[in-house]
């Protein structure tokens, strides 16, 4: 007896199952290949049953290998890669990091111009304080005298010595010496032969001028007592007055030669 399966898909719920379907070939007869179909028909439930268990099973097992091969460590390759790559990165990173060596830098000596203001270094190093000092010329041959502080040449109208001088930023940063000059706050001064500022009495420009002894600024339009007792009277150009000269609401003559005021006589007046 000969039999042939067939297999048939069918749905039964959310389920694709499987059924077999037996063919009995037999010389007996139609009789025998009924009863062929009937023990078969009786067996293709459990069989069906079977096949839709198996292939459930399968899709399950399937599943969870794939759900099961993403929760898998990273392989051997990834890790190598992944390990070659921080190698790579450390190997940057101490390239990067490596410091740059210092360069030797010149010692600083003499005259340097530091922004716009010379300052004398030696051995590299600035004196500290301030002080009138015989130095080498700035861009210049031989010694000049110059006053410093903390090693930057000064200008203009500078404290020293108890008292104040003039350097000229002009002429090699000099002491201004016999000249009125303007200080860099724009006021005026007398600077003598020592180059000390002048007060009192002082000659200058052919004539007498009187600078008050606090201010150091020239006085007009006044009658001050000079350094050695006198008194004279300076004018609205601050020069010292003679002849007849309007004061104090009145009228008095000073003398020509000795600018003094003149009492008790009578005088011609430079009008005649």
């Amino acid at each position: 007896m000969d039999t042939k399966k067939h297999y048939k898909l069918y749905k039964d719920g959310k389920k694709w199952c499987v059924m077999t379907i037996a063919a009995v070939a037999s010389v007996i007869g139609l009789a025998t290949t009924a009863n062929a179909d009937d023990t078969d028909t009786t067996t293709s439930p459990v069989q069906t049953a079977q096949v839709a268990e198996e292939t459930s099973t399968s899709s399950a097992t399937d599943t969870m290998n794939v759900d099961n091969n993403a929760d898998q460590p990273t392989s051997e390759s990834t890790i190598a890669l992944s390990s070659k790559r921080t190698n790579n990165n450390t190997s940057v990173n101490n390239e990067v990091a490596t410091p740059v060596q210092p360069q030797g830098t010149e010692q600083k000596n003499g005259w340097i111009n530091e922004n716009n203001n010379w300052t004398y270094y030696q051995d590299g190093q600035v004196v500290s304080g301030r002080d009138y000092t015989y130095l080498p010329t700035i861009n210049g041959e031989g010694h000049s005298w110059y006053l410093v502080d903390n090693g930057v040449v000064q200008s203009g109208v500078q404290q020293w010595a108890g008292s104040y001088y003039d350097f000229d930023a002009n002429n090699n940063y000099q002491r201004i010496d016999n000249n009125y000059v303007q200080s860099q706050w724009g006021d005026w001064y007398l600077f003598g032969n020592d180059g000390r500022i002048q007060t009192g009495v002082q000659q200058w420009a052919g004539t007498y001028y009187y600078f008050d002894p606090t201010t150091y600024l020239r006085v007009d339009n006044d009658y001050r007592q000079a350094q050695w007792g006198d008194w004279y009277l300076f004018g609205n150009d601050g020069r010292i007055q003679t002849g007849v000269q309007q004061w104090a609401g009145t009228y008095y003559y000073f003398d020509p030669t000795t600018y003094l005021r003149v009492d008790n006589d009578y005088r011609q007046a430079q009008w005649g």
